[in-house]
């Protein structure tokens, strides 16, 4: 086994008492790109950064708080120098960000963009509070070594964290599986990949869980259909047991799970929600192989193994794609424990289309699902289009039940800055929209003086006149309304309490927080 280098750093053991929020100058959104959405109370936590399609080279990456109610700016934090010392041709994604303690937990990567033909990636768990201030981090990482781990699970004993490894010197694959123990404070880690055959290249380690004790986990390849098994793993790493994902009634054309899912223990059982691939011809590996996409749901026995899968289709009909063998998987689903009532929320979408011929709309819709897994119900579904393509689905669960999603829209016809911009949805425990609010990259305008004291001035395109404008507390309460004449017209704020506040305006698509003096 490759030993790994880890470097720890704080192992969540500080604790930064009575912590307040803090008064940061935040520039005008600065990219529009999400993976990750996260909850706590009745704040929602959106993970930003560029979008690699479209933007390269360094790449800071945000995570803005906002007001569930109506999605208004609270605060944010960069988060480019945590990771890697912040080296200069840093590139940071954030892949996910969960409630954890009474702060919030988030999973990020960094690659170093200016390290020669192996371009090294660590991965890092920071430590926040609610308000956004870092307490901790652990970061993993080797010299000559990727580490990527893009799914966290937290469980009240562990920290669970699935990906996979790339070594520069042979630019072999292998999965891997990270996990901190709570109590203890302990990280350990292991490069498990190599614990299996070598006919099973270029896996990756999906969303481990702990069932009984031990660990849960989907292995899947990098390329070519996923006949692979969940395996169970316990806590020193070593094999236990291992169990089939084809459902054992889909007969000659096998009907499999596939990878982005999620494992879920009811009172019933654990469960495994994940894509479901039903295959029209037998044989794994051929140039083009033509199937249907479904949602799948499927029953686990003690081993692992799927015992029943039930299929739901796909916003509401099935998918049918040619898949060219060298293309990833562009299916991704993302699905939580939801209340007490042994049900989940399923999100579940695309998050590129660059790689199929689709006999669907253009548009990408998406569908979002409440199911309860004991009884093998749909309690409501939620169908989900907008003109734009949407992609990279991701859903968090706030403390009333209430819902809040995040989604890419990207116009193909152009692909300007101008034409991303991220989109928050917040819905009730029935799926009604409540509120929804899109991020979209500023490229002009800002603020200026920032803090000020008598008058904020905007900077904006002289063609833009008569501008209408809301200023409204972090509460969302609107204490001005007006509009701009021009931009060289000043607004009046003197008579505003010292304090942090948000300026809105809509038709630039445009918000800012700026500090009263």
């Amino acid at each position: 086994m490759r030993r790994i280098l880890i470097v720890l750093i704080g192992i969540f053991a500080g604790q930064l008492l009575n912590a307040q929020a803090v008064n940061r100058v935040i520039k005008p959104f600065p990219f529009t790109f999400s993976h990750c959405i996260g909850a706590r109370n009745h704040s929602v936590y959106l993970g930003i950064q560029k979008n690699q399609f479209f933007e390269t080279g360094r790449e800071d990456a945000y995570v803005y708080k906002l007001n569930s109610s109506n999605l208004a700016t609270i605060d944010s934090i960069k988060l480019n120098g945590l990771v890697n010392g912040g080296a200069s041709n840093l590139a940071v994604s954030l892949w996910d960000i969960q409630k954890y303690e009474d702060g919030i937990l988030i999973l990020s990567s960094a690659q170093d963009t200016g390290s020669g033909s192996c371009t090294n990636i660590a991965t890092a768990l920071t430590k926040l509070d609610s308000n956004l201030n870092v307490l901790d981090e652990v970061i993993i990482s080797e010299p000559g070594t990727n580490i990527q781990l893009g799914t966290m699970t937290i469980e009240s004993d562990f920290i669970l964290l699935g990906g996979y490894i790339t070594y520069c010197d042979t630019n072999l694959y292998s999965a891997g599986i990270g996990f901190v123990n709570r109590s203890s404070n302990k990280l350990a880690w292991t490069d498990i990949g190599q614990k299996f055959p070598s006919s099973k290249p270029r896996q990756e380690s999906l969303n481990p869980s702990m069932v009984n004790g031990n660990l849960i986990a989907n292995f899947w390849p990098q390329y070519g259909p996923d006949f692979y098994s969940n395996y169970i793993i316990d806590t020193s790493f070593s094999i236990l047991d291992s169990g089939s994902i084809i459902d054992p009634a889909s007969g000659m054309y096998p009907n499999t799970l596939q990878s982005h899912g999620r494992f879920i223990q009811t009172s019933n059982g654990m469960y495994q929600i994940g894509n479901s691939r039903s295959f029209f011809d037998s044989l794994p590996f051929i140039p083009q192989r033509l199937g249907y996409w479904n949602i799948g749901i499927a029953k686990l026995d003690s081993s692992g193994n799927v015992t029943k899968l039930d299929t739901l289709p796909l916003s509401g009909f099935d998918f049918q794609t040619s898949e060219k063998i060298s293309s990833g998987l562009f299916f991704e689903i993302d699905a939580i424990d939801y209340s007490n009532l042994d049900s989940v929320l399923i999100i579940q979408g695309v998050n590129q289309i660059g790689q199929y011929n689709y006999t669907s709309k253009d548009t990408t819709p998406f569908t979002l699902i409440s199911y309860n897994l004991n009884s093998n119900t749909l309690n409501w579904q939620k169908f989900i289009s907008t003109p734009l393509t949407n992609s990279y689905q991701n859903i968090a669960r706030l403390s009333n039940n209430h819902i809040a999603i995040s989604f890419n829209e990207f116009d193909w016809r152009s692909d300007s800055l101008p034409n991303l911009r991220v989109q928050v949805w917040i819905f009730d425990e029935f799926g009604n929209v409540l509120s929804t609010r899109h991020f979209h990259q500023n490229l002009r305008s800002s603020i200026y003086p920032n803090p000020a004291n008598s008058h904020i001035y905007l900077d904006f395109p002289n063609s833009s006149t008569n501008l209408g404008y809301e200023i409204r507390d972090l509460k969302g309460a609107i204490l001005k309304k007006g509009s701009f004449q021009d931009n060289r017209s000043g607004l009046y704020i003197q008579d505003l309490n010292a304090g942090t506040y948000l300026l809105l305006i809509p038709e630039l698509h445009f918000s800012e927080l700026f500090i009263k003096k």
